[in-house]
Formats: structure tokens, sequence, C-alpha cells
């Protein structure tokens, strides 16, 4: 088979996953790629034992899927033809039949859309995978080999081993194919899932489950539905591209895992809460550290003022109601922002580190620039205290986007200024307000100065991030023209919300090595000399303990797919 071929074969089986149709079983869609594979269009001949040892599938699944697939008008079925008439004669009837591949682009293109995983191998992250788990040579099925006899559990007994299922093979070729360079899946809803699988929903919970205990899938957020903000908003999935066994040559992969020490107005929540929190106390006064109301100016006037806009100015901006807000104001505020950057003061003439934000050593400058968004009333945003799922996915937004200004922008993020993407801070827009406004709506300009003040602390994440990165992992030999090169993705937290948000999980794609690591953030008051206080050489137990403290068992991951 060609290089072409294979390509052609690849992309019309991802297309067999993207077809959305319940009535396609798992067992289904697996025979249909594994006979596209092996056979393309020609016609097949072969016994139902000859099929089941080609496809990896039962006798019995196999009769199952060919009538099925005949059915619904994915396969032809045709007399038998055989050199030995006789033969024909004995037994149960045979059946030859053939792929109608003009039926599964027709069932694509009805169903084009945003939601639709890509059928594009130039756009597939995890090629490899995807190898392993569909287009194994016959005989070298890994996953199926390493399968033990199902058996009942009985009361009081140990955990049964998971057999490696055709539904588990779906359902992660399905998510691998949807995955980005990080492994994250975005913008694919359970109740879709479930039907690209051709499993139901409480069927789905179960597997999704089992490759969590395989360590394939590392975390997910849920979905939800905002009345005010988010809309209908699906979920994602974090899936574990980390091994040796799932990556193509030179593509490597870092999950590191940083803890802080020193609990601070950065780490004090979730920035998802934390962006309510401010929303709901900027009516008077920041929030993120109440002490700063104490110390320094609480009116955007005086902050403004400060800052040099001017005297005119600043009385303007104070006296200005919310209804009156024009998007003039919002450019003068977006220059401002970006001219002088998130953490300029004229009483605290220079710039701060970036790591400092997460080890402690800011507390007093983290949030001042936030005043300046203060005659927008963002707080009417949030007309009731938020659930924990709603800030949660608040916190996923800024980490996804976040990920998005390190993966695009790594080496035009600093600390002194505040560089806007607009690609970013659209998509940041769509998704935090899906609802269609009219330009004339004055909600369209508090609606974009919300984009922009989320956007900001997103901006604020990445250069944490950048900065811990380079001061651990650059130190430690990894060339920063390299990182720049690199996909980024930040995983959830899984610290209380009420609780200290000190330790941040990210995974880097590309140009890193193969490893997992810890970096460790000492409080900046015992060890106060630069790079000396992020440790990034720590023993395998050390390791193992941070990544334990945020919730993710690392032996596992390093273990995945190990039954």
């Amino acid at each position: 088979m060609s290089v072409i071929e294979q390509a052609e074969k690849r992309e019309l089986c991802f297309a067999v996953l993207a077809v959305d149709d319940r009535q396609l079983s798992p067992e289904a869609k697996y025979f249909l790629i594994r006979v596209i594979w092996l056979f393309g269009d020609a016609v097949v001949s072969a016994t139902v034992k000859e099929l089941a040892k080609l496809l990896g599938l039962t006798d019995v699944a196999i009769c199952k899927a060919r009538t099925q697939l005949a059915t619904l008008g994915y396969l032809r079925l045709l007399p038998m033809l055989d050199s030995n008439p006789e033969r024909l004669k004995r037994g149960r009837p045979r059946q030859a039949f053939m792929v109608l591949q003009e039926r599964i682009r027709q069932e694509n293109d009805d169903n084009v859309s945003s939601r639709t995983p890509s059928a594009s191998v130039g756009e597939v992250s995890h090629l490899a995978l995807l190898d392993k788990l569909l287009f194994w040579s016959v005989g070298d099925d890994s996953f199926r080999s390493r399968n033990v006899r199902k058996t009942r559990k009985l009361d009081g007994a140990a955990s049964r081993k998971h057999t490696f299922t055709v539904a588990t093979r779906i359902l992660l070729s399905v998510l691998y194919l949807c995955a980005d360079a990080c492994g994250v899946v975005r913008g694919l809803s359970l109740q879709r899932l479930s039907r690209l699988v051709g499993i139901s929903s409480d069927r789905l919970e179960s597997q999704l489950e089992v490759i969590s205990g395989l360590g394939y899938l590392i975390d997910r957020v849920s979905g939800l539905t905002g009345r005010v903000l988010y809309g209908r908003a699906t979920g994602a999935f974090f899936m574990n591209v980390g091994t040796v066994d799932l990556q193509g040559t030179g593509n490597g992969y870092s999950l590191i895992c940083i803890k802080s020490d020193s609990p601070n107005a950065y780490n004090y929540h979730y920035w998802g809460f934390s962006v309510y929190l401010e929303s709901e106390a900027s009516r008077g006064k920041i929030i993120f550290d109440r002490r700063l109301a104490e110390s320094r100016p609480s009116s955007l006037a005086s902050l403004l003022k400060n800052w040099e806009l001017g005297r005119e100015a600043a009385e303007f901006v104070a006296e200005i109601d919310w209804s009156g807000c024009s998007s003039d104001l919002l450019q003068t505020v977006r220059v401002f922002l970006e001219s002088k950057g998130l953490y300029y003061s004229t009483s605290t003439p220079f710039y701060i580190s970036g790591a400092d934000l997460f080890s402690g050593g800011c507390t007093e400058v983290v949030l001042l620039w936030a005043k300046t968004f203060l005659p927008f009333r963002l707080w009417e945003f949030f007309t009731d205290r938020p659930i924990l799922g709603f800030s949660k996915y608040l916190q996923f937004l800024v980490d996804s986007y976040a990920s998005k200004i390190l993966s695009s922008s790594w080496s035009q993020i600093f600390v002194e200024r505040l560089v806007i993407i607009d690609s970013v801070l659209e998509d940041l827009e769509s998704a935090l307000l899906p609802h269609p406004r009219l330009n004339d709506d004055p909600e369209v300009i508090r609606g974009s100065a919300l984009a922009l003040f989320v956007y900001c602390i997103a901006y604020q994440q990445a250069i944490m991030v950048k900065s811990i990165i380079e001061k651990s992992i650059v130190a430690s030999g990894e060339p920063d023209s390299e990182l720049s090169s690199c996909s980024y993705a930040i995983l959830p937290t899984r610290q209380p919300i009420t609780g200290h948000f000190q330790e941040l999980t990210i995974a880097i794609r590309g140009g890193t090595g193969s490893r997992f690591s810890g970096v460790q953030c000492v409080n900046r008051n015992q060890v106060p000399l630069g790079f000396e206080k992020y440790s990034y050489e720590l023993s395998p137990d050390k390791c193992r303990e941070i990544f334990r403290s945020a919730g993710y068992d690392l032996d596992v991951l390093r273990g995945m797919g190990e039954f």
C-alpha cells in the first residue's frame, strides 16, 4: 500500500468516526474501519472465521455488524464467488460484500459543522496512537493481546481488571482524533460523544471511568448552561499523550506540576471564582487582596491620575455611568493597558518577575489594573453567586486562552507590556457571550469590556507560566528557542474552590523530551536568590508527591494502558 493510498484510507476511516449516527454500534464502526483499511472498495469474500482474525472481532460481532451496516446502507451484500462451487453448498450460506464509500462521504457532508472531528490526516495530532488503535497489522494488535478473560466480580474480591473492548477503542479513537497537540479535546459535548461512539449516555460514563482508570483520560471539565454568560457551553477532556507508546518520533511531551508554598493574592482562589469576586466587590473597591483597598486609591479617577492620563480624563471617567459607556472609553482603556502593561505604577517604578506571581512575591501589585474596568460595572453580568461548576468553567476559559497565548505568541509575552491578540480576544468574547447582540446595543460594549478583562487575567496567567517554565526547564538545559515552538495546555486544578490554589499542572508538547516532572516553587522569603528558589531536579518520590498533591497519580499516568 503506497503512502498516498494509506492517507486516503485513513481519511475515510476518520470520516467513519465522525459519522453522527447512534444506530451505528461501536462494533459496526470498528468493522467498517478495519474493512476499509484492509480492503478499500474491493469486494470482500473472506469467511467469518477469516474476518475475525483480520478485524479483531468475534464471529458473533462480525455477523451483527455486517447485517447492521448493510441495513443502514454502508455495505452492499453480494453473492459469494468461489472457484469450487461444491464448497458453497456446504454449511451456512456465505456472503460477499463491499463498502459503499460514497455513503460515508455523504453522511459526513450532511453533518458538516464545527462539532465534527477533523477527517484530514494533516490536522491529526496523534496519528501514531490512532494507528495502534485502528490500523494495526494482522496479528499485531497490542491492545487486544493484553486483554484478560472477563470474570464476575465477587463481593470483597479485588478490583476486576478492565478488558480493552471495542467501545473503549472507538471512544479513545474519537477523543484522540479531536485532541490538540497536548491532548485537550474542546467543543465536544457528552451527548454528541455518545452518538459518535454509538453507546448510551450511561455506558459512556462507565467507559470514561475505564479510560480514566487506565491513565488515558487525565481529567474532565463539565459543560454547563449559563443564563447570561456561556450559553450552552461544552466541556473538555484532557487526554494523556505522555508515554513513548503513544508518540511519534521527535515529538516530545512533558507534564510538569508546579507547587507554591506561599499563599498570596494570586493563588488565593480559582481565577474563575476571583473574577466573580472582583465583579461583585468592584462597586467600591478592589478585592483580590483587601489590603489594597486600604493602601491604594480605590477609584478609577485617582488611579488614572497617578498613572498620568491627566486630570480632565480622570474626572470624566470617574463620573461616567455604565449606560453611557462608549467604544471610545473601552478603546482608551485598551490603549492604556497595552502601553503601561498590567503592573506599572509610578510608586513602584520597576516590573515584577512573572514567576513571583505564583510564588508570593507580588501581593500588592497583582490586580491594580482591574480598576480601569470599574465604569463598565462588570458585576452585573453575575446575577447570582455562581455555583462551583460556573466558577470552574470560567477558570477553564482563563486557562484555555492562556494556553492559546503561550502556544501562538510565546516570544511576544513580556511582563513589561500587554499584547492583545485580536483573534484570541474575539474567540474569548464568543465563548463568554454567545448570544448575538445588535451593534447599537449598549450591552455590546460592556460585553467586550468583560472579554478584555478576562483576557488580561489569561495574559497574566500566561506570563506566570512562561516565567516558571523558563526558570525551570531552560535552567535544566532546554533552549528557549525550542520552547517558542511548543504547544501548551494548562490542566484543571483539583483544589477546593475555597482553598488556596497552590498547584498548577502544565502539558508541553514538542521539543522538550518525553518526561513527567515536578517543579517546586518554595517561599521566596526562605530562599531569596533568583533561580535557586525553583527546584526542578526532584527525587522520584518528591515528584510523585507533588503530582499527588495536585490530584494526579503519576504512576497511573506513566503506566498508561497497562492492565
